[in-house]
Order: C-alpha cells, then sequence, then structure tokens
C-alpha cells in the first residue's frame, strides 16, 4: 500500500535538532512515501547531521531567509536537486528564532521578551 505523500516533493525548512517540529515532519513525509528537500541556516554540519537521521538521505540547501540573495536563488537551487521539469508539492515552513539565552533547562520563561 502507497503512502499518503507517495510520489510527492516537499520543502521542508526549520530542521536543527532531532527534537524540532520540523524534522518529526520529515520524518513522517518520508515515512509516507515523500521526497524532500530540507533547507538550513548557520549550523550546516550540523543540520546534515540531524538530516542522516531521517529514514532516507534528502538534499539540504542552506537557507537564511534574511539574505535576499538566498531568498531570491532559492527556486533555482531546488531546480537543481529535483532535476528541471518537476515541481515541488508543498511547503513546510518551520522557521523560528530563539535567542541562545532562551535554550535551556527552562528556557521559555527565561527569553528576553526582545
Amino acid at each position: 500500500m502507497a503512502g499518503l505523500l507517495e510520489g510527492k516533493r516537499i520543502l521542508v525548512t526549520g530542521i536543527i535538532t532531532d527534537s524540532s517540529i520540523a524534522f518529526h515532519i520529515a520524518k513522517v513525509a518520508q515515512e509516507q512515501g515523500a521526497e524532500l528537500v530540507l533547507t538550513g541556516f548557520d549550523r550546516m554540519k550540523l543540520i546534515q547531521r540531524i538530516a542522516d537521521r531521517l529514514p532516507n538521505p534528502a538534499p539540504l540547501l542552506e537557507l537564511d531567509v534574511q539574505n535576499e540573495e538566498h531568498l531570491a536563488s532559492l527556486g533555482e537551487r531546488v531546480t537543481e536537486v529535483i532535476g528541471a521539469g518537476n515541481k515541488l508539492d508543498g511547503v513546510v515552513h518551520s522557521i523560528g528564532f530563539m535567542p541562545q539565552t532562551g535554550m535551556g533547562i527552562n528556557p521559555f520563561f527565561d527569553a528576553p521578551y526582545e
């Protein structure tokens, strides 16, 4: 029996740890047959190690959403990895930000408002 996402191509942003929402979405999507393209920012070697924990290999592209060049070239870079003539069937936007001071034992309540 084919999975719900069999043959679908999905771009997943925001994987940073194996406990992130994006990681678990990517894992389930692959289990349901999706082919993924992942994006990450800043700690690409770390993110690649996390991505390697997924059931299947997936290309990882660097994407800093505050960088206009990264955003402008994203379509072209995705096309390079999925092949010309192919398309994405979906996008999971799971990018968030938490300052380093907010990551710890009591991360949410200790994070500064700004």
